[in-house]
């Protein structure tokens, strides 16, 4: 396959600096959630999986999942100052327009690269589907569970159970038959600091772990990607599928105020090579809390090391 026109010592010098970054454990997690009371719906046991379907319509307060508010990609590292602008713009947006240039392969390349740098243990093509991280567990600004492989936080999370349930009713009556977990998605769990019970996490883990869970999870976070992507072909104009995958990287770790203030620097260059887009990215508040902050080093090289490995062109 032909590669693009980048330096093959300079993917050398960075696939020996990856090498050396990359961590061959998985990532250890505790599964601690702090127990609060919760209601039950006045619902039997017994209810049809239609009925169920037709709950989660009526009670969710955004059941089409759609991404009408900043809050709805919360969970990055950055408060996202942007994001209201995008949203007010209509550029933050689902669609297939970067399906003319991210083939089926490559989509999965972004699967396993993104999976291995969240949950995988940084290993190309592992990922964790039955993640649970309660509140405040690892950070003070995670207010409600993050759920899955991706690490869906927040509205993320609650779009996440919603597609499942919707997905497979019956499924879920089976795992949930006092429907707790329906009534918890009539709340907004950031705005409600939703801390699940024991018996509401283990039903969240069950969903999300199921062959339906593991697809949906697969399927959700194709969609938010594919929204990043189109941004960053609507604002500037890059299409290389590497660049896309670096930005969907930037992006999912500090929101699309992060990606733009990356790739300004970027486009200014005249050039959109890995090589360039971490150059730019590592000149981003180095010492601070930023993306390009040095704590964040080993994650960028070893998804860009894995992006310039596997990218099919």
């Amino acid at each position: 396959m032909k590669r693009r026109a980048v330096s093959i010592l300079k993917k050398a010098a960075l696939a020996l600096v990856c090498a050396s970054a990359i961590v061959v454990s998985g990532i250890p997690r505790t599964m601690q959630g702090s127990v609060t009371g919760t209601g039950v719906l006045a619902k039997a046991a017994s209810i049809s999986a239609a009925g169920t379907a037709a709950l989660v319509r009526e009670l969710s307060y955004d059941i089409t999942g759609n991404r009408v508010s900043p809050s709805s990609v919360s969970g990055t590292i950055e408060t996202d100052a942007a994001t209201t602008a995008d949203v007010a713009a209509g550029t933050f947006q689902t669609g297939a327009v970067c399906d003319q240039y991210m083939s089926d392969t490559n989509y999965q390349v972004l699967i396993n690269v993104i999976g291995a740098i969240e949950t995988g243990g940084q290993i190309y093509g592992q990922r964790d589907y039955s993640m649970y991280v309660g509140p405040f567990q690892n950070s003070s600004n995670e207010y409600t569970i993050t759920l899955g492989w991706c690490s869906f936080y927040g509205d993320n999370a609650q779009k996440l159970v919603r597609d499942i349930i919707l997905s497979d009713p019956a499924g879920y009556v089976a795992l949930d038959p006092n429907c707790l977990i329906l009534q918890a998605l009539t709340q907004n769990w950031v705005n409600t600091q939703y801390s699940p019970s024991d018996t509401e996490k283990q039903i969240l883990i069950s969903l999300i772990t199921s062959d339906v869970g593991k697809r949906i999870q697969d399927l959700d976070f194709l969609e938010l990607a594919k929204s990043y992507m189109n941004d960053c072909i609507s604002r500037y104009a890059i299409t290389d599928p590497e660049a896309l995958m670096m930005y969907t990287e930037i992006s999912l770790l500090g929101g699309l105020g992060a990606s733009h203030r990356v790739f300004d620097r970027v486009a200014a260059t005249g050039a959109s090579d890995v090589m360039t887009i971490l150059n730019c990215l590592f000149q981003d508040n180095p010492a601070g809390t930023q993306v390009g902050s040095s704590m964040y080093y080993r994650r960028h090289l070893v998804a860009a090391c894995y992006i310039m490995a596997y990218t099919a062109y």
